[in-house]
């Protein structure tokens, strides 16, 4: 029965003992009629095999890989084993345990691993057909936290519904009827909030041809109700003869005493083609009111929306009595305000369909219909069955077909990740190793490729080719080997490949080697020692060899003695600058002269450092650039080599461009690309017109975490920023973060990011690490306590030293600590975003801004747990910002309250 609450709406199904004997069963599908006698055991196997055979797909969540079985009701169960690969197979708490048909209720499979995980359905019957997809959840304390879970389902990358049982012991199904667009059927658990996505059971049936009446044009069809008129029951039921294992419920407790029941032993007119596919025990029962003259009416309380209010009424009728002459039965039905319908008279055994036109209702709404017979009808009014379906929204985009063909491909026939599982781009968040762009009015595209240290074995994917909107590929440190092929060159929007420490052999192709002269793609080769940049290769010659190993004693001694006369000579010069040990590097080199030429003689200042002013500039092809001009001297030049160098060996959406360089005598500069928001710090000041939303604040904090993560674990060797801060933080056009200024960064060998590295203290004042700053041990956690500093002020608005009243100015630590026991997040979070934040993310970004300034670095988490735990405080974020879950109550609406008596068998029972 339905019940209403709070947040959330679900059919409530009770586990009673299904009665055995099953008079008969018509399986209409394809053009197969199943005939079953219930009280023959081996029909039952029969038609569990038939129903696969038609496609139907019953799925055990959670159950022993391979293992299988056949249940009463004509269902073929299987493992979920092949249909995904993450998460764990876990079983209710004793005490929760059910028998009898609904053993599958025992198992489960849980996600406390990744934002989303999703089964893949591959039904017979491919794309463009209606199928029934029903998801089943029961959590039975599985994990002892005796905590109910709450996440998001989704098919494909459209929003279903939220999952949030009442109890711990309370079973519920969401279902759907679903015209798929591909042959492949992806169901994703989302998780958005603390709690631990699981399922227990996926069902898919397809729907005949016949069915297509269930279609709508404006999406899918989410089950709200399906009554059978005739019968009294409050659970819902599996019916025998329902074809497509479809439940049913009985009338409700608040309609037993207004409406009765009739019903007839006649089977129904056979000729007569029901394209609903009623089952006949459901059309041989109907309703009429009581007393016989006033309407036959329902009413549904709490009826708000679950996804976009749009609701579709099916009333389905079958005159069951015949009649005499001088009797008539006609009725009308009436939702008011929103549908009447013209006068209906059934015909004897036949079925109809009546369906309403598309009703809207607001959240927390009710329904309403009425049956009514005319003033000429000599009897009341019939009600065989009735559905409810709330249209769900397929607006969303999938990823762009061409992308998906060509990583699916990849996924084929190489290693990747097990996250890589339904669509690459959506929903909420992308396959590990991808990007993806974000535009509204199309399909997604993959803009970047990471599958470093994934395994790869083989030639260079040529799937690769078909992704014309990336930019950024990094297959290094994997087993490729061959060639490295032509179509790289030919990849429009490609200007970073990373191929270092492969297997590749012979030359780098001339249109590819043309592109790297000219700067518009950079591409890294190191640790392919077969590999070279001209074409052909030059062959070595093996006397040539012989005679250079013959004297390689003397180079050697050579090469020392030039070494120590440049080191006294190096001495003796004056520290203005040093002269010119050429600075190798992959950018591109601009002389003095352009560099004034593209600041228009360094006319507009948009910055300034303790190294020196930035100005505005652009590329001679009107490329938009940011330009640091060095003050000379022995430790700008210092500076000024370790950012360049660094900047053109890492390469991260996160992390800013450099997109070249100048040193000509004492003039040194780093051109950029240009960052057109200008930095954090501005935009969290007081004094900047327009606040950050809370989720911009979350999509900053990711952004930087991602660009720290990869310095850290992306990078061989791994790099600390060493000055990590809100004003290093640069903003683009769409509010993503770049994190700049590498100029006292360091690299590390990879025992010397866990250890620490003695080192003097450098960096700016309230961010850095007070274990560094006591003990001079750098090391990654120190970039952790600064990233935690930018985290606070982000949550805040305050600044790393706070200065409030007359008070002794204080860490922003400090400062938070005492009013985390008032337990009120509104006294902590950023009084400028009045309350627009959801609590419960706002919490969690606390609490890992509060263990990132832990006083001491083993405290800390790491830099990928960061991310992590930022990726679902936005993911909860993104749930209120699409639903407006906690301010609105969008959830599960029901009927009335059923009384959950969990001392007996519950779900769906048959009949």
């Amino acid at each position: 029965m339905y019940f209403c609450k709070k947040k959330s709406w679900v059919w409530v199904m009770s586990f009673n003992t299904i009665n055995m004997l099953i008079p008969y069963l018509l399986i209409y599908n394809h053009g197969l009629i199943f005939s079953l006698a219930a009280d023959d055991a081996a029909n039952l196997t029969s038609l569990a095999d038939k129903r696969v055979a038609a496609g139907f797909i019953s799925i055990d969540c959670g159950m022993t890989r391979d293992s299988q079985y056949n249940n009463a009701r004509g269902l073929y169960y299987k493992s979920d084993s092949e249909f995904i690969n993450t998460g764990k197979n876990m079983e209710v708490k004793s005490n929760y345990t059910v028998g009898g048909l609904w053993t599958s209720y025992n198992t489960l499979r849980s996600f406390p691993n990744g934002i989303r995980n999703c089964y893949t359905l591959k039904p017979l019957q491919g794309k463009n057909r209606n199928y029934l997809i029903r998801a089943s959840f029961y959590y039975g304390n599985y994990d002892g936290l005796n905590t109910i879970p709450t996440f998001d389902l989704y098919v494909g990358v459209h929003f279903w519904a939220t999952v949030k049982p009442d109890s711990v012991g309370e079973q519920l199904f969401l279902e759907l009827i679903y015209t798929s667009e591909d042959d492949l059927i992806y169901v994703c658990l989302v998780k958005t909030g603390s709690t631990t996505p699981f399922i227990t059971a996926l069902e898919l049936k397809p729907l005949i041809d016949s069915t297509g009446n269930y279609n709508s044009s404006d999406g899918a069809l989410l089950t709200r109700v399906r009554m059978d008129a005739g019968f009294y029951s409050n659970p819902y039921t599996s019916v025998a003869d329902d074809p497509y294992d479809r439940l049913w419920c009985g009338v409700p407790a608040n309609n037993i005493h207004t409406w009765g029941s009739l019903k007839t032993d006649q089977s129904m007119n056979s000729t007569f083609i029901d394209h609903y596919e009623l089952p006949p025990s459901v059309l041989k029962t109907v309703a009429v009111p009581m007393p016989s003259n006033i309407s036959l009416n329902y009413y549904s309380r709490c009826m708000g929306s679950l996804n976009t209010g749009l609701v579709w009424v099916f009333w389905h009728f079958a005159e069951i009595q015949k009649l005499g002459s001088n009797e008539t039965r006609e009725f009308t039905i009436s939702i008011p305000g929103k549908y009447q319908s013209e006068i209906i008279s059934p015909r004897y055994l036949q079925p109809l369909t009546i369906v309403s036109d598309v009703i809207t209702l607001t959240n927390g709404s009710s329904i309403e219909f009425l049956i009514t017979k005319t003033n000429t009808s000599k009897l009341p009014p019939i009600l065989n069955a009735f559905e409810i379906y709330e249209i769900v929204d397929l607006k969303a985009l999938a990823t762009n077909q061409n992308d998906v063909d060509a990583v699916m491909n990849i996924k084929m026939n190489y290693t990747v990740p097990a996250s890589w599982q339904g669509d690459p781009c959506l929903p909420i968040v992308p396959w590990d190793g991808l990007e993806c762009s974000s535009n509204g009015h199309k399909s997604p595209r993959i803009t970047s490729l990471n599958l470093t240290f994934n395994g790869l074995a083989g030639d260079v994917p040529l799937s690769l080719s078909a992704l014309t909107a990336l930019t950024y590929l990094d297959l290094s440190y994997n087993n490729l080997i061959g060639v490295i092929p032509d179509f790289l060159a030919k990849m429009p929007s490609l200007h970073t490949i990373d191929l270092r420490s492969n297997m590749l052999t012979g030359p780098v192709p001339i249109a590819l080697s043309k592109k790297v002269e000219d700067g518009s793609i950079i591409l890294r080769l190191e640790g392919n020692p077969d590999v070279c940049m001209s074409n052909p290769c030059k062959k070595k010659n093996s006397k040539k060899m012989v005679a250079i190993l013959s004297s390689i004693t003397s180079i050697i001694f050579i090469i020392i003695s030039i070494a120590i006369l440049i080191c006294i000579l190096k001495r003796k010069k004056t520290a203005r600058y040093i002269k010119n040990a050429s600075l190798k590097l992959e950018s591109r080199s601009f002389t003095y002269v352009e560099v004034m030429n593209m600041t228009n003689n360094f006319q507009t200042i948009i910055g300034r450092g303790g190294s020196g002013a930035v100005y505005q500039g652009s590329l001679q092809d009107g490329t938009p650039v940011a330009i640091k001009m060095i003050n000379p001297s022995t430790l700008s030049l210092k500076l000024f080599r370790t950012e360049a160098e660094l900047l053109t060996r890492v390469h991260h959406r996160s992390l800013v461009s450099l997109i070249g360089y100048c040193e000509e005598g004492t003039a040194m500069a780093l051109i950029y690309e240009h960052v057109t928001n200008g930095n954090l710090k501005q935009h969290l000041s007081d004094k900047h017109t327009r606040v950050l939303c809370w989720k911009e604040r979350l999509q900053i904090a990711i952004d930087a975490a991602q660009g720290l993560e990869y310095m850290h674990s992306g990078c061989e060797p791994p790099i600390v920023h060493r000055d990590m801060k809100t004003s290093n933080i640069l903003l683009d056009e769409n509010m993503h973060a770049k994190i700049s200024d590498f100029g006292i960064s360091k690299t590390f060998s990879i025992e010397g990011t866990e250890s620490g590295l003695s080192t003097n203290v450098m960096g700016t004042r309230g961010y850095v690490d007070p274990e560094y700053y006591n003990y001079q041990r750098l090391n990654k956690k120190s970039d952790v306590f600064s990233f935690g500093v930018v985290l606070l002020e982000l949550i805040t608005g305050q600044s790393p030293i706070v200065r409030s009243n007359n008070a002794e100015p204080i860490h922003i630590s400090a400062w938070t600590t005492p009013k985390l026991e008032s337990g009120d997040i509104e006294l902590i979070v950023d009084k400028r975003l009045e309350g627009h934040f959801t609590t419960n993310s706002a919490w969690k970004a606390l609490e890992i801004a509060m263990m990132c300034v832990s006083s001491t670095s083993i405290q800390r988490p790491s830099m990928n747990q960061v991310l992590s735990d930022l990726n679902d405080c936005l993911a909860i974020e993104m749930s209120r910002g699409n639903r407006e879950m906690d301010n609105h109550g969008y959830g599960y609406p029901t009927t009335d309250i059923a009384i959950v008596d969990t001392s007996i068998e519950m779900g769906p029972t048959a009949r």
